[in-house]
């Protein structure tokens, strides 16, 4: 079977793109937080120090925690697509757990 019969590399291919939508859109939720809160220190005429900030670290842990556990997903997800062994069941897995990414 070729690369373009195989239907696993397809899906694979969608669950990536699933996979960093939802990277994408902790990285604007991070974004947006951080810049709100500049506005609002700038209003009080306080000095915001980023790294020690606790209300950016709820932001802050989102994205790491996202982009600690892409190696292992995607990775154990391309894997199968690569010998064809990415069936329905996997498929299923790996939409709840990019559902659950994005619910978190």
């Amino acid at each position: 079977m070729s690369i373009s019969q195989s239907s696993g590399f397809l899906d694979a291919a969608k669950l990536t793109v699933g996979f960093f939508s939802v990277y994408g859109i902790a990285l604007i939720y991070q974004i947006v937080a951080k810049q709100l809160l500049i506005s609002q220190k700038i209003k009080m005429g306080k000095v915001m120090d980023r790294y020690n900030c606790p209300e950016l670290l709820n932001a802050d842990r989102l994205v790491a925690n996202i982009l600690e556990w892409t190696p292992i997903f995607l990775g154990s997800v391309w894997s199968l697509a690569a010998v064809d062994r990415l069936d329905e069941r996997c498929r299923k897995f790996s939409w709840g757990y990019v559902g659950l990414r994005a619910v978190y």
